[in-house]
C-alpha cells in the first residue's frame, strides 16, 4: 500500500482535511458577510448623506451641528430656513456674532456643489445676500508702521471658495456705529484659496461711488499680481464725477502700479518697485486740478489743488521733492530725506518752503516695543522750526498794507500714551510784536491744552480745553479775549477785541455736530466799535442760531433754522458792507424772511441798498420789496436796480413777479449800453415739468 493511500485512510489526516475544508468554508462565509456588511454600510451612509443633503430634516440637523461646533464666543441664528443643503438653500433673518463682529441679513441664499467639498473646496453656483449689515469690531492691535512686503494682504480662507455668481443687494458696513460704506448692489465672481485670489468682473455700486475690480493676486507665488480697478466717485448735480483707474502688474522681483483719472483735472501717478528684500522704488505723481473735497464726497472747491510729487527710495529710506499750489497759496517740498523702516520714522530733515519762508522738521518716532519690556511703545521726539514766514503786505488795492512776519519753534516729545508739545512763536507787524506760547499734553486719543496764550501790545487771547481724534475728531474749547488783535494773523482785521467764546463738537460720518457760543463781544475791530452776542448749533446739515452784532455803523439781527425746512429772519439797520468786508462798499437796510422747504422757500423781503460794490460786482441802487411764495398764489415781488454790473453792465432793471414761483407771472425791463429788453410771460410747474408762455419780447 502506498503512502498516499495510507494518508487517505489515516483518521488523523482525514480529520485535518475536514478542519481545513471547514476553515475555508468559514472564511468564504466571513468574506461574503463582510462584503454584504460593507455594502450595507455604504448604502446606509449614502442614504444618510442623501437624507442630510436633500431633505429638510437633514438640513436642520446639519445646521444644528454647525451651530453646536461654533466657538464658545460665537452665535448663529436665523428666523426661517428654506430648501435643502444641496441647494439652493435660503436662510432668512440671519444673525452671526463673534469677537465684536456682527453680521445680519434679511436673506442669504446658497447653491453649493457637493462633490468639491471632498477636496475642501466650497464651490457655490450662487451666493446671494439681501439687506445685510456688517459691524466690524474696533482693532486693539498696537499701532505699527507698514513693512514690505508684509503690508500686502494675505489670502487665507479656511476653505477654498469658488463663487461664479455673487449678488449682494444692500450691505451696510459700520465700525463703532459709524458707517464705512453702504453697498447698494454688488455683482461678480471670485475664487479664493490659501495664497491666491481671483476676481471676475466684480462691480460695486455704493454711496462711496461705483467700483470695479478684475484680475488675480497670488501672495504665495511671490505676490504675483495682475489687477485692474476702477472707481467713479459721487459728485454734486451738474459736476463731472471724479474717475480713477488703477493697474497693478508684476511680483516682488518687479512690480509696476499705474494710476490715472480725472479729479476733476488730469491725474497721473506711477509706482515702480524692484527687488524682494530691499526694493528700490520710485513714485511720481502729477495732478493738474485735484479737488480733495470731491474725493471726500463734499461740495466742490472753487480753487482745486495742483500738485507734483517725486519720491525715490531704497527700502524705507527715501528722497522726497514736490510742489503744491491752491489759489494764491503755494508750497514746495525742498529736497528732503525721510526714513520709514523697522517701525521707526525719521526726518533727516523734511524741508518746506511756505509763506516765503522755510519750515524744517527733524526727529524720530520709534514704534517698537521697548527691549526691556517695561517702557511704553511709541517714543517720539521731533523739532519743528519755522523761519522768515511772511504774508500780507502792499497790494495794488492797498499800497499801505503792512506785511506780517513770523518765526516759530515747536517740540514734541514722549510716548504715544504720554507726550508733550511745547512751542512758541513771534509775529511782527509794523514794528510791534505778538508772542504765542503753547503747552499741550496728550496721549493716543486726545490733547489737553495746558497753555495757549497770545499776547500783544493791545491785550491777550487765552484758550483752554481739549482736542480729540479718537474715536472721532472732536473738541471742547473755551477762549477769553481781552484786547486781542486779530490783525497779527489777518492783516486786514486789526483791532482790540474783548469777549468769550466756547465751542464743543465732533466731526464724524454724520457730519459736524457742534455748538458755538459768543458772549460779551466788544472792543474795536478795523477801527470800528464792536458789540455782539450769538449762538450756533450745527447738526449735520441742520443749522440753528441767533446773532446780534454791531460793528461801526452796522446793526444786524438774525435768528432762525436751516434744515430740511427754513425759518430765517434777518434785520439790517443798516448793514454797511465796508464794516464787514474790507474791499466792499455801500449800505443795505431792511428785513428778509425765508420760510418753507430748503429747496423751495417762500421769500418776504423789504430791502433797500445804495452804492453797493464788492469785487467786480456793483449796484448804484437796489430795492427788493414784497412777498413771493414758492407754491400757491397771491404773491407780489418787485425788484428795482440801477447802475448794475454783474458781468453785464445795465443802466436799470425792473422786475415784477406775481403769483408764486411755481405759478409765476413776470414782467421785466432792462436797459443798458447793449439796448433795451422788455418781456412778459408766465411759467407754471405741472408735476415734474415746467411749462411757460412768453407774451411779449
Amino acid at each position: 500500500m502506498s503512502a498516499s493511500e495510507n494518508a487517505a485512510t489515516d483518521p488523523h489526516e482525514v480529520r485535518i482535511a475536514e478542519l481545513r475544508a471547514r476553515r475555508r468554508a468559514r472564511m468564504r462565509w466571513l468574506a461574503i458577510r463582510g462584503g454584504l456588511l460593507v455594502v450595507a454600510m455604504a448604502v446606509l451612509l449614502l442614504a444618510a448623506l442623501y437624507w442630510l443633503l436633500t431633505t429638510i430634516g437633514g438640513r436642520d440637523l446639519l445646521l444644528a451641528q454647525v451651530v453646536a461646533r461654533l466657538p464658545a464666543e460665537a452665535t448663529l441664528s436665523w428666523r426661517e430656513a428654506e430648501g435643502p443643503v444641496a441647494g439652493p438653500m435660503t436662510l432668512r433673518g440671519v444673525r452671526f456674532e463673534m469677537d465684536g463682529l456682527v453680521f445680519t441679513a434679511e436673506r442669504v441664499t446658497l447653491d453649493p456643489e457637493i462633490q468639491p467639498l471632498i477636496g475642501r473646496t466650497l464651490r457655490l453656483d450662487a451666493l446671494q445676500l439681501e439687506r445685510a449689515t456688517l459691524e466690524l469690531p474696533q482693532s486693539d492691535e498696537p499701532f505699527e508702521l507698514p513693512q514690505w512686503p508684509e503690508l500686502l494682504p494675505e489670502i487665507e480662507p479656511p476653505l477654498a471658495l469658488e463663487a461664479d455668481d455673487v449678488r449682494i443687494d444692500g450691505l451696510m458696513v459700520t465700525r463703532a456705529g459709524e458707517a464705512l460704506i453702504e453697498v447698494r448692489r454688488l455683482r461678480g465672481g471670485l475664487r479664493a484659496r490659501p495664497g491666491a485670489l481671483s476676481v471676475e468682473r466684480l462691480e460695486v455700486d455704493s454711496d462711496r461711488g461705483r467700483f470695479g475690480v478684475h484680475g488675480d493676486y497670488l501672495p504665495r507665488d511671490d505676490y504675483r499680481t495682475d489687477l485692474v480697478a476702477t472707481a467713479v466717485l459721487p459728485a454734486p448735480a451738474g459736476r463731472t464725477p471724479p474717475r480713477i483707474g488703477v493697474v497693478a502688474h508684476g511680483d516682488l522681483a518687479k512690480m509696476d502700479v499705474g494710476i490715472a483719472g480725472a479729479v476733476p483735472g488730469p491725474l497721473r501717478a506711477t509706482l515702480t518697485l524692484q527687488g524682494r528684500d530691499t526694493p528700490r522704488w520710485r513714485l511720481h505723481a502729477d495732478a493738474r486740478a485735484l479737488d480733495p473735497a470731491l474725493l471726500a464726497g463734499e461740495a466742490p472747491s472753487e480753487t482745486p489743488l495742483a500738485a507734483t510729487l517725486s519720491v525715490d527710495g531704497v527700502g524705507g529710506a527715501m528722497a522726497v521733492e514736490g510742489e503744491f499750489r491752491q489759489g494764491e497759496l503755494s508750497a514746495r517740498i525742498l529736497p528732503s530725506k525721510l526714513r520709514l523702516e523697522n517701525q521707526v520714522i525719521e526726518a533727516e530733515p523734511l524741508l518746506l518752503e511756505l509763506f516765503n519762508g522755510r519750515i524744517s522738521a527733524r526727529g524720530r518716532a520709534d514704534f517698537n516695543a521697548p527691549a526691556d519690556g517695561d517702557g511704553e511703545r511709541g517714543r517720539i521726539r521731533f523739532a519743528i522750526n519755522a523761519r522768515d514766514l511772511r504774508w500780507g503786505g502792499a497790494t495794488a488795492e492797498d499800497p499801505q498794507a503792512q506785511a506780517i512776519s513770523a518765526d516759530a519753534d515747536l517740540g514734541i516729545a514722549g510716548t504715544l500714551q504720554a507726550w508733550a508739545a511745547i512751542g512758541s512763536a513771534t509775529l511782527a507787524r509794523d514794528g510791534e510784536q505778538a508772542r504765542v506760547r503753547l503747552d499741550g499734553r496728550g496721549d493716543a486719543e486726545r490733547m489737553r491744552l495746558e497753555t495757549f496764550e497770545v499776547s500783544m501790545p493791545t491785550g491777550t487771547l487765552d484758550i483752554d480745553g481739549e482736542v480729540a481724534w479718537v474715536p472721532e475728531p472732536g473738541w471742547d474749547l473755551r477762549a477769553t479775549l481781552a484786547g486781542f488783535d486779530p490783525g497779527y494773523f489777518l492783516a486786514d482785521w486789526r483791532g482790540a477785541v474783548d469777549g468769550r467764546l466756547a465751542s464743543t463738537g465732533t466731526l464724524g460720518d454724520a457730519g459736524v455736530q457742534a455748538t458755538v457760543d459768543i458772549e460779551d463781544l466788544g472792543g474795536r475791530l478795523r477801527e470800528r466799535a464792536l458789540d455782539g452776542n450769538g449762538r450756533l448749533r450745527i447738526d449735520g446739515e441742520a443749522y440753528e442760531g441767533e446773532l446780534a452784532l454791531s460793528l461801526g455803523g452796522s446793526r444786524i439781527e438774525a435768528r432762525g433754522r436751516l434744515a430740511d425746512t427754513l425759518e430765517v429772519d434777518a434785520r439790517f439797520e443798516p448793514l454797511r458792507l465796508a464794516d464787514l468786508l474790507p474791499d466792499a462798499a455801500g449800505t443795505l437796510q431792511g428785513t428778509l424772511a425765508l420760510r418753507g422747504a430748503r429747496n423751495a422757500p417762500d421769500v418776504n423781503a423789504e430791502l433797500d441798498g445804495s452804492g453797493l460794490s464788492w469785487g467786480d460786482y456793483r449796484a448804484d441802487s437796489l430795492s427788493v420789496r414784497g412777498r413771493l411764495p414758492w407754491r400757491g398764489s397771491g404773491g407780489e415781488l418787485a425788484l428795482r436796480a440801477a447802475g448794475l454790473q454783474t458781468g453785464l453792465e445795465l443802466d436799470s432793471v425792473r422786475i415784477d413777479a406775481r403769483g408764486a414761483v411755481e405759478a409765476l407771472a413776470l414782467d421785466a425791463n432792462a436797459q443798458g449800453g447793449i439796448g433795451t429788453l422788455t418781456l412778459s410771460g408766465q411759467a407754471d410747474k405741472r408735476g415734474g415739468s415746467w411749462q411757460g408762455r412768453l407774451a411779449t419780447l
